[in-house]
């Protein structure tokens, strides 16, 4: 009879579908293992690393029986056994998109509802990359831990941090800081996490204590550029402007921004004389574009609870006086109002969602088109069942690579009102 594993055990497993942490699950003496750096249908062995309540978690060690799919991971420091910043990293480009796609729909059915479940599998949709590329080199902002020599990350698996001596993620721009040297060594105090970033527009730099360095002892400005430009089917591109905190949030693929308001645009459709409203706003990413199509006779109301975000999001709306941003909390307390007489919603919440109640008051706004933007499949998957638990509809879906060789997945849903 097999026994109960403990932690330490290093067992023979055959792994099954992959779950939505990145993690391939497994079967041992009755009880489930979520397994790293493994691929569906592989046999390896693998080390329990952690014992919960109702399963165990897994790294594996050594492939018996490897995929087709599995490649020699390029970046081993990135890898679901060291930093797990690349965890998909063993996993062809083509087939991390596949799994993504089963990631979706297997959070579909579970947390979506079965109603949700019966609309997404008749659908066929892809996972899309943000650019024609191979998913390296693409993190324009990439976050660090200065050791005494050099720059950092936290291992997966220990408590301890890893010197990198290269960060295959991060944009080839970034290797004119010369990170993985001495040069930073002596200015950033030993334990400060830095943000590295190479902007849209040519700033180089690291957030670090407050501050902008360009290099070592070299005051940057106070705010990065960003631009986005988007084509219009009718001919023509307009390109939007941004200014944002070095620290301030903004999407890490080079192209997701793009990638992202391209997408909205198509979906929403915004008219001249609508009224739009644009739920966690940021620095504007989404409400620029918005107020540029809804016009002068239309309005735009971007909310945020970040002020910072919001303070850069009004600079950034200078233009479009007909918008504006305010800071404020965003739940099913106040949302009602916040979306109060919206002809269309967008909404791009942190990795927890919208959450049930707050989609009820959406649904029940006066809005014809909702849009979801979501960083996380599993609160994606609950929101847009509630919404359809409502009564809406799935005008269209569309899944984005925005993050390569991770487990990560961007989802873009379009919720409508039957006529």
């Amino acid at each position: 009879m097999e026994h109960s594993p403990a932690v330490g055990d290093i067992l023979t497993l055959e792994m099954g579908e992959m779950t939505h942490g990145g993690e391939c699950i497994a079967h041992f003496a009755g009880a489930a293992i979520f397994v790293r750096g493994a691929i569906p249908g592989e046999v390896l062995k693998a080390e329990i690393t952690e014992k919960r309540a109702r399963y165990y978690r897994a790294l594996a060690l050594e492939v018996l029986s490897a995929s087709e799919n599995r490649v020699e991971h390029p970046w081993p420091v990135g890898s679901a056994s060291q930093t797990g910043v690349a965890d998909f990293g063993h996993i062809s480009l083509f087939h991390q998109r596949e799994l993504k796609k089963q990631i979706i729909l297997g959070q579909i059915r579970r947390v979506g509802g079965e109603k949700a479940a019966e609309i997404f599998s008749a659908r066929d949709f892809k996972v899309q990359g943000a650019d024609s590329g191979d998913g390296w080199h693409m993190r324009s902002r990439t976050d660090l831990v200065k050791l005494k020599h050099g720059f950092g990350m936290h291992s997966k698996r220990r408590k301890e941090l890893i010197r990198l001596t290269d960060m295959r993620l991060a944009d080839a721009r970034l290797k004119n800081l010369e990170l993985f040297g001495s040069k930073w060594d002596g200015f950033i105090p030993e334990g400060s996490v830095v943000r590295a970033l190479a902007s849209a527009q040519g700033d180089l730099g690291i957030a670090a204590d407050g501050k902008f360095w360009t290099a070592p002892g070299v005051k940057g400005p106070d705010f990065v550029r960003e631009y986005v430009e988007i084509g219009y089917c009718a001919g023509g591109k307009k390109t939007f402007c941004y200014r944002l905190s070095p620290r301030g949030f903004w999407q890490v693929h080079r192209y997701a921004p793009r990638t992202l308001v391209r997408e909205a645009m198509r979906a929403l459709k915004p008219q001249p004389g609508m009224r739009a409203v644009d739920l966690y706003c940021g620095a504007g990413l989404f409400t620029l574009p918005l107020a540029d199509a809804v016009g002068e006779r239309g309005r735009v109301s971007g909310y945020e609870l970040n002020s910072a975000a919001v303070e850069s999001a009004r600079f950034n709306l200078h233009e479009f006086p007909w918008a504006r941003a305010s800071a404020t909390e965003i739940d099913a307390q106040n949302v009602g109002e916040l979306v109060r007489g919206a002809d269309v919603i967008l909404a791009d919440p942190a990795r927890s969602g919208l959450k049930i109640p707050t989609v009820r008051k959406l649904a029940e706004s006066g809005a014809q088109r909702i849009l979801l933007i979501s960083c996380d499949v599993a609160s994606m998957a609950r929101d847009v069942g509630a919404f359809i638990d409502a009564g809406m509809n799935v005008e269209s879906f569309r899944a984005f690579d925005i993050f390569p060789h991770t487990h990560h997945v961007e989802s873009v849903v379009l919720m409508s009102k039957s006529d």
